[in-house]
C-alpha cells in the first residue's frame, strides 16, 4: 500500500480568501445599488446581474432580448459609441461615462457607467471587460435644478437696477450692468482684477473701505448703509449708497457690495435746499407783513415786515394767538 500526501493548506487558504473577497464584492455591489456587466469581448457575449436589468424596468431574461446600443439616448449615442470603440480596441484600460438609457416604459434614466479591461491576449488585445452601472437620475435632476436656480440668480443680478460688485483681496471680481453704467465701463471684463482704488475717491474713503472690509470679510458681518461717492473711469464722481455683505467666492471670503445711485435724489435735495433758502430770504425781507400760523392758528414765525408794521418782535408773539395782538375795529 502506497499512501501519498499533499499539503493543500495554502490552496485552501487561497480558496477561502477568494470566497470572502467575492462575498465582500457582492455586498459592496448590493449596498451601492449597482448593476454589473461582464463582457466576453472575443465572443461578444454579455452577462448582467439582476440589478442592471431592474434599474431599466426589465427582468433579467428580458435584458438579453435587447441591445445596449438600442437603449442609448439619441443625443448620447455618438459620444458613447466612440468611447466604447476605444475601449474595445484596448486604447483605454478604463472607461467612464454618463449617459441616458431607455427604460421598459419608454422613459430615460441617467446612468454612470464604469468599466475596466480585465484580460488581454498575448498581443495586448482585450479579451474581457467588466463594469458597473449606477442610476444617477436624481443626482442629474438636482444638478439641473441647481443650474437653473443659478442661471435665474445670475439674470436677476445682471439686470438688477442696483449696482453690484464682488470684491476679494481688494480686487474687483465681478460687476453687473448697472455698476458698469455708473462706472462708465464699456466692457465689465476690463475691470476684473482691478484694485478698488480705481473707483474710490480719496484716501479717507479708502480707509473707510478698509474698515468696512474688515467687518465683512474678517468678522463675517454686514456693513451698514453708507453714503459716499465713487469715481467713474472718466474721472467723474457719482453719489451712491453702499451696503456690503459677506459672501464666499471661489472658496474664499469675499464682499458683495450693493451700490445704489442716488445722484438724482441728491440733485433734488440740493434744489429743494436752494429753493427753501430763497423762500426764507423772501419771507424775511419782504416789505409786507407775513406771519406763519400752525394748525391751531398759533404764530410759528413772523417776518421783519410784520415787526415794522405792528411793532411786535417775532419772539413776543411766537406760539401765541395773533388775535391777542391785532384787534379789528
Amino acid at each position: 500500500i502506497v499512501l501519498n500526501f499533499l499539503d493543500v493548506t495554502e490552496q485552501n487558504r487561497l480558496k477561502e480568501a477568494f470566497r470572502k473577497s467575492r462575498e465582500r464584492l457582492k455586498l459592496a455591489l448590493e449596498g451601492g445599488n449597482l448593476g454589473t456587466w461582464d463582457w466576453d469581448m472575443h465572443t461578444g457575449k454579455m452577462v448582467y446581474n439582476e440589478r442592471w436589468a431592474k434599474m431599466l424596468g426589465f427582468s433579467l431574461d428580458e435584458v438579453y432580448e435587447i441591445t445596449w446600443r438600442g437603449l442609448l439616448h439619441p443625443e448620447d449615442k455618438q459620444h458613447c459609441l466612440a468611447m466604447m470603440d476605444e475601449f474595445m480596441l484596448g486604447e483605454q484600460s478604463e472607461y467612464e461615462a454618463e449617459y441616458r438609457l431607455k427604460t421598459k416604459n419608454g422613459e430615460y434614466v441617467w446612468i454612470l457607467d464604469r468599466g475596466r479591461i480585465m484580460d488581454r491576449d498575448a498581443t495586448g488585445k482585450p479579451l474581457r471587460g467588466v463594469g458597473t452601472h449606477m442610476d444617477i437620475t436624481e443626482r442629474k435632476k438636482n444638478q439641473r435644478k441647481i443650474k437653473e436656480s443659478e442661471a435665474k440668480y445670475r439674470r436677476l443680478v445682471e439686470n438688477s437696477p442696483i449696482g453690484l460688485a464682488i470684491v476679494a483681496d481688494e480686487k474687483i471680481q465681478y460687476i453687473n450692468k448697472e455698476l458698469a453704467r455708473l462706472g462708465k465701463v464699456d466692457d465689465p471684463q476690463k475691470v476684473i482684477g482691478a484694485h478698488v482704488k480705481t473707483f474710490i475717491v480719496g484716501d479717507e474713503r479708502y480707509q473707510i473701505f478698509k474698515e468696512r472690509e474688515a467687518v465683512v470679510v474678517e468678522e463675517g458681518q454686514s456693513a451698514p448703509l453708507y453714503s459716499t461717492q465713487i469715481r467713474n473711469l472718466e474721472g467723474g464722481q457719482v453719489d451712491v449708497e453702499i451696503v456690503s455683505i459677506p459672501i464666499n467666492y471661489e472658496g474664499k471670503n469675499a464682499m458683495q457690495v450693493l451700490i445704489n445711485d442716488i445722484s438724482e435724489r441728491e440733485l433734488v435735495q440740493k434744489e429743494l435746499s436752494r429753493s427753501q433758502k430763497l423762500l426764507n430770504q423772501l419771507f424775511k425781507n419782504s416789505p409786507m407783513g407775513i406771519v406763519y400760523l400752525d394748525s391751531q392758528f398759533l404764530v410759528k414765525s413772523a417776518n421783519l415786515g410784520f415787526e415794522r408794521i405792528f411793532g411786535f418782535k417775532e419772539d413776543e408773539i411766537k406760539g401765541k394767538s395773533l388775535m391777542d395782538f391785532i384787534v379789528p375795529e
